[in-house]
């Protein structure tokens, strides 16, 4: 079997992660060996199991990856807007929604719940959390800038990850009846809900 040299040794888990990715995508399936990894990846067959019990932690990992991946996106959207607090939410929902349609595999392997309890990182358990920690900030930072009604913020940031995540779903189920085969028209709806939904948790001035 041919040897994949492109690699240094300390590159060896990134480049088994990224083959994975790539494996799922073309397959659109979460069924992947270590083995057919190991050979698509061009190394020995055990090397794989040097960093992955098993196929699961080998997912895990992924779901970890993917989740940082996300959320340092946010933040850094949630960082260029610190004064303008309804910029802040607008840009991370779109980013937030576009990032997950452009993986759809990745993004139900995040959110399917198929990984098996005790096997995936431990990072991975909490990693979800670092995407409502950042509409948590925003919507904080929106009441202290006197413009979201100073109610639950904890509730109000759930209620806002829940209903972008939920576009995330509909539109990866193929559940909604609209065009939305180009990433702009995904960000003009994206937008549109989210202008929404700012209709209705800011304070209305008189």
């Amino acid at each position: 079997m041919a040897r994949n040299n492109n690699y240094h040794h300390g590159d060896l888990r990134n480049t088994l992660i990224s083959t994975a990715i790539t494996m799922l995508k073309e397959n659109d399936s979460f069924e992947i060996s270590l083995r057919q990894l190991a050979k698509r990846a061009g190394v020995s067959y055990g090397a794989p199991y040097r960093h992955f019990r098993d196929k699961n932690e080998l997912l895990g990992a992924i779901v970890a990856d993917a989740h940082q991946h996300l959320a340092q996106r946010l933040e850094r959207l949630k960082q260029q807007h610190l004064n303008e607090p309804l910029k802040q939410l607008t840009e991370t929902a779109v980013a937030y929604v576009s990032l997950a349609v452009e993986s759809p595999q990745i993004t139900r392997l995040m959110f399917a719940g198929t990984l098996q309890p005790g096997h995936s990182p431990s990072s991975e358990n909490h990693s979800s959390e670092s995407s409502f920690r950042v509409f948590l900030d925003i919507v904080e930072n929106g009441v202290k800038h006197g413009l979201y009604k100073d109610s639950d913020t904890q509730m109000t940031a759930l209620a806002i990850w829940s209903i972008i995540h939920g576009l995330v779903m509909l539109i990866l189920g193929r559940q909604l009846n609209l065009d939305i085969s180009s990433s702009m028209k995904i960000q003009i709806i994206s937008r549109m809900l989210i202008d929404m939904l700012e209709k209705g948790i800011i304070v209305q001035h008189n």
